[in-house]
C-alpha cells in the first residue's frame, strides 16, 4: 500500500530566503551564500520545500538504534528547479537525510521520476 500526498501551500522556498538573506546582511552576493546555505542544510530546505510524498516503506538502518524511520519519496521545486529524493524521515514527521536527489528542469521528468521512486 502506497499513500501519497500533497503538500498544501508548499512552493520554492528560495525566494523567501533570499529575502531572509537581504534583512539579515544586505544586498549583493546573495544567491551563493543562499546556495552555499542549502547545500550545507540540502535535508531540511528539500523537506520544506517539497509539494508531494509518497511512503515508501520502513528505513531499515544500522545506526537506527531502535528508532522507527521511514523512507519516503518527495517531489518539489527548490531554487527555480525541480527535484526528487528518497527522504528518511523519524516518527515524528523530521527529515533524517536525503538520498538520490535529482535535480530537473521540467515538472513532467520530475513527476516521471516521482513516480518510478522505489
Amino acid at each position: 500500500m502506497t499513500m501519497d500526498s500533497v503538500i498544501a501551500g508548499s512552493n520554492d522556498i528560495f525566494p523567501a530566503l533570499m529575502s531572509g538573506l537581504e534583512i539579515e546582511f544586505g544586498g549583493g552576493g546573495l544567491q551563493a551564500l543562499a546556495r552555499h546555505f542549502i547545500e550545507a542544510e540540502s535535508a531540511d530546505f528539500h523537506w520544506e520545500a517539497r509539494s508531494g510524498e509518497r511512503w515508501l516503506g520502513r528505513f531499515e538502518g544500522l545506526d537506527d538504534a531502535g528508532e522507527e524511520r521511514d523512507r519516503v519519496a518527495i517531489i518539489g521545486c527548490l531554487d527555480a528547479h525541480w527535484f526528487v529524493a528518497v527522504a528518511i524521515v523519524d516518527g515524528e514527521g523530521e527529515v533524517d537525510r536525503i538520498s538520490g536527489l535529482r535535480r530537473f528542469e521540467s515538472v513532467w521528468d520530475a513527476q516521471e521520476a516521482y513516480s518510478a521512486a522505489r
